[in-house]
């Protein structure tokens, strides 16, 4: 079963210092089914330089994290390289991550940066409770929905230096808690940007906050096609019904095997149903049931036509909707393999077979910022 979890929405405004064309300062975010990763990177020096070094400590970070390594780890090798960098006058950079996981854990670490700051649900922004982990500092913590997180670069956290003193992790406190309730928490980065630029009378140096809200995530299950072996049928099914989400099955086969196993009967809407526009099924427990390989094909071609999705509502623009509308996808493929889609009226028409299609769709939404899971059977 996969059941509720948590996602983040995340909020960003970012400003280069002034006189300088690009930002030194870089936020990223990696959404996968197992753990969402957030990162602030603050390139040394301002400009293009910057800007490098940033982008290449944010991928690095990315792909280390792919490579299987926790956030501990990354930082004890991130932060022991920038050290021999320092010394080399290379490209370096301060960070700040947090590993989310769904069921709300997470792990924070800094390196000469400010470790982020937290909104509770008791409605008041604090501090990290953290420690000291080598020349790196480290917090562990559990976000509820509701909860929220906030980065700040120290272009926030210095502004005002040498003047009227500076802003410091208390006065990024104070915006915050004075802030809450008054605007809406997708502006709270840029009222941030803005005060470190009022204190200091400029942008004297890259300025970037980034706030992440956490909430109950949208999830979508599809089902599309037969499994490998008939005695898999029934696990199948009971993936899909077990799923804690939306649910939808694409594919005659698939549909037969979900009425055979539940004992429901499908009820069809004939309304678009021509050569080009596939049928539409009503099927109790389902939230959207029709063919396969065509629906999702066509569903691909427009999944970002906002436009076309906006006045259509034909099976495949109903479909697209729905991935569109979800955080959090999952497919469960049959690996059965359907003589049909090597016929040469599908080859004429250009119609992917099942696993290519999944595959297309599955590359756009994660483009889009979802986290797309897959499971074959």
């Amino acid at each position: 079963m996969i059941s509720k979890r948590l996602y983040f929405d995340d909020y960003v405004s970012s400003v280069p210092k002034k006189n300088q064309s690009v930002c030194g300062d870089i936020f990223g975010i990696l959404r996968k089914p197992a753990y969402t990763l957030a990162i602030l990177c603050d390139g040394i020096g301002s400009g293009i330089k910057a800007n490098i070094a940033a982008n290449m400590c944010c991928e690095r970070v990315k792909n280390l994290s792919l490579s299987g390594l926790s956030l501990r780890k990354i930082f004890e090798r991130i932060s022991s390289e920038t050290e021999k960098s320092k010394i080399s006058d290379g490209f370096y950079c301060a960070l700040s991550a947090v590993m989310l996981f769904p069921d709300g854990r997470a792990i924070a670490a800094a390196y000469e940066m400010p470790m982020p700051f937290m909104l509770t649900d008791g409605g008041k922004w604090v501090e990290l409770k953290h420690e000291r982990v080598g020349i790196f500092y480290e917090a562990n913590f559990k976000l509820r929905e509701n909860d929220a997180l906030c980065f700040v670069s120290d272009g926030i956290t210095q502004a005002g230096m040498g003047a009227a003193g500076a802003v410091g992790p208390e006065g990024v406190l104070s915006i915050l808690n004075s802030s809450l309730h008054k605007i809406i928490m997708a502006d709270m980065p840029k009222t941030l940007t803005l005060k470190a630029c009022e204190v200091s009378g400029s942008f004297d140096d890259d300025t970037t906050a980034a706030v992440l809200c956490a909430r109950q995530a949208n999830m979508f299950c599809v089902f599309s096609g037969a499994p490998l072996l008939k005695t898999y049928d029934e696990t199948a099914v009971k993936k899909l019904l077990s799923f804690d989400g939306k649910k939808a099955v694409c594919g005659s086969t698939t549909m037969d095997i979900f009425c055979r196993i539940t004992g429901r009967k499908p009820k069809i809407d004939a309304a678009f149903f021509t050569d080009f526009i596939p049928p539409e099924y009503e099927i109790e427990g389902l939230d959207f049931a029709s063919e396969g390989a065509i629906t999702l094909n066509q569903c691909f071609n427009i999944m970002n036509d906002k436009e076309v999705l906006q006045k259509e509502q034909t099976p495949p623009a109903k479909l697209a909707n729905l991935l569109n509308a979800a955080d959090i996808i999952h497919f469960i493929e049959g690996m059965s393999v359907n003589k049909g889609h090597g016929d040469i009226m599908f080859k004429q028409m250009g119609i992917l077979p099942r696993a290519e299609i999944i595959y297309k769709i599955s590359n756009e939404l994660i483009k889009s910022d979802k986290i797309v899971s897959k499971e074959k059977i």
